[in-house]
């Protein structure tokens, strides 16, 4: 009887050997394991042996039964540790060149701080060219200039740093500003609403 519980345990290590998934292994586990398994049908046949020897068959079978679990236990993490190679995909050669279409981009303070400084310069632009523009009459043109100005502040809102930016306000007060040479109610409005006293 000994025998036939050396040779269950070899029938299940031979078994392990050929599974390649979890249902294969489940089917292999039912089959020496299972209600119906081989090495439950031999603990079942200790009743009908003498009982001076079912001591040592009880031993046996329960070193067989540890090294048969062992042997299922040690090929489902195989199984397992193969799914999880798997769902990563391929293997990946760290030391192969990097692609050149990974090039990354720009940190988003990066972004933000080019925004501010092209309101900063449309600012800047816009205000110094303003005084020439009204000593020599081209209305339209500052009007124009003071459009670009709203523009490109209500992209950095929309896009970017947002009302609440010191960079946007600035820019806002420079629109009221310029405002006041062409529409001067407007931008006292403007102004008051920014939190400014009246002029």
């Amino acid at each position: 009887m000994e025998n036939d519980l050396q040779a269950i345990v070899a029938q299940a290590e031979t078994s392990l050997q050929s599974v390649s998934s979890r249902a294969d292994w489940e089917q292999a586990k039912a089959s020496v394991l299972g209600p119906n398994g081989s090495l439950t049908q031999a603990a079942k046949n200790i009743g009908q042996l003498p009982k001076e020897e079912k001591p040592a068959f009880g031993q046996a079978l329960n070193q067989a039964k540890k090294q048969v679990e062992q042997l299922f236990a040690d090929s489902l993490s195989v199984l397992d540790e193969q799914a999880d190679l798997e769902s990563l995909g391929e293997k990946v050669d760290p030391t192969l060149p990097a692609t050149s279409g990974l090039n990354g981009g720009n940190h988003p303070l990066t972004n933000t701080r080019r925004k501010i400084v092209s309101i900063f310069r449309k600012i800047g632009f816009t205000v110094a060219e303003a005084t020439e523009l009204v000593e020599t009459q081209r209305f339209n043109v500052l009007v124009a200039r003071t459009m670009e100005l709203v523009n490109t502040t209500r992209k950095a809102i929309d896009s970017g740093p947002g009302g609440a930016d010191p960079a946007v306000r600035e820019a806002v007060e420079a629109v009221a500003i310029l405002l006041s040479l062409v529409a001067p109610y407007v931008a006292e409005e403007m102004w008051e609403r920014l939190g400014h006293e009246p002029t």
